[in-house]
C-alpha cells in the first residue's frame, strides 16, 4: 500500500469562534466516514488545523501572519492513510463529509517515498 494525504478546503471550524464548531450530526458524519478505514488500520493521522499561523517566503525567510487566503480555499485539516492507489483513494473520498456538508473540497496527493 502506498500512503496518501486528503487536504480538506472549505467548511473551516474557528477554535476561537464557538458558532462555527461542527453539529453534533456533522461529526457523526466523520466518525461514520473514517470508521472502515480505521478498522482496516490504514489512518496514519490528522487533525483540523487552526485557521491562523505565519508563512515563511524565500532566500531570507521572510515572516508574515498567515495564511490569507479565501476561506474556501484555506486548507482547514488534513487526513493521512493508506490506499492500494490514487483510484482507491479517490473512491475513498467519495462520502467525505466535507463534500456533503461543508461545499468543501478534498485534494488528494500521493506522499512521496524518499
Amino acid at each position: 500500500m502506498k500512503d496518501f494525504i486528503y487536504l480538506f478546503r472549505g467548511g473551516e471550524a474557528d477554535p476561537e469562534n464557538p458558532d462555527t464548531a461542527p453539529s453534533t450530526e456533522e461529526l457523526l458524519l466523520w466518525d461514520q466516514w473514517m470508521a472502515p478505514l480505521l478498522a482496516e488500520d490504514r489512518v496514519m493521522g490528522g487533525d483540523p488545523l487552526v485557521p491562523t499561523g505565519r508563512v515563511i517566503r524565500g532566500k531570507n525567510s521572510v515572516i508574515s501572519d498567515g495564511p490569507f487566503t479565501e476561506g474556501k480555499e484555506m486548507v482547514g485539516g488534513y487526513f493521512l492513510f493508506k490506499a492500494h492507489d490514487l483510484k482507491e483513494a479517490v473512491a475513498l473520498s467519495k462520502n467525505c463529509p466535507i463534500l456533503q456538508t461543508a461545499d468543501g473540497t478534498v485534494e488528494i496527493r500521493e506522499v512521496h517515498q524518499l
